[in-house]
C-alpha cells in the first residue's frame, strides 16, 4: 500500500471513529466504583410470634448505599430472605429450620452492585431444654 493510500485510509478510519463517538471528549472519564460499602453492624436476633426477627443498624456511612441482602444457610442450603437490596433494618424469618443450626448473613449493597462482607449470627435450634422451645433461652 502506498503512503498516499495509507494516509487516506487512516483519515477515513479516524473520521469513522469520531462519528461513532470515539476520540477526544470534553468530559472526564467516569471512575468505576469497585469499593464495597461498610458491613452491617449491630446484628441481633430475637424470637417473635411471627418467627425469628433479625435486626441491625442503618447504613449511615455510604452515600451510594442501595440496601441490605439477607440469607439463611442450613446444612449448606442457602435461602434468600431478602434477595434484592432493600432499605430496611430488620427481617423476619417466618420459617427457621427446626432442630438445626440456622446461619443468618446480612450484607450491604451499593448502587454499583458492590457487596460488603457480611455480618453473621448463628441460631441453634437443635438444642432442647426442658420447658423451652428450641431456640428459646430461659430469659425469653
Amino acid at each position: 500500500m502506498s503512503r498516499k493510500n495509507t494516509l487516506v485510509l487512516l483519515t477515513a478510519l479516524t473520521a469513522l471513529a469520531l462519528a461513532a463517538g470515539c476520540g477526544s471528549s470534553t468530559t472526564a472519564p467516569t471512575a468505576i466504583d469497585t469499593a464495597p460499602p461498610a458491613s452491617p453492624t449491630g446484628l441481633a436476633v430475637s424470637r417473635t410470634p411471627l418467627g425469628l426477627l433479625l435486626s441491625w443498624e442503618p447504613n449511615t456511612t455510604d452515600a451510594d448505599y442501595a440496601g441490605f441482602v439477607v440469607r439463611r444457610t442450613v446444612n449448606g442450603n442457602e435461602t434468600l430472605l431478602i434477595g434484592t437490596p432493600t432499605d430496611v433494618i430488620e427481617c423476619v424469618d417466618p420459617a427457621p429450620i427446626p432442630a438445626c443450626l440456622n446461619r443468618y448473613e446480612v450484607s450491604t449493597v451499593d448502587q454499583s452492585g458492590n457487596e460488603s462482607a457480611f455480618a453473621c449470627v448463628l441460631v441453634d435450634l437443635s438444642v432442647s431444654v426442658p420447658g423451652l422451645m428450641p431456640g428459646e433461652s430461659p430469659g425469653d
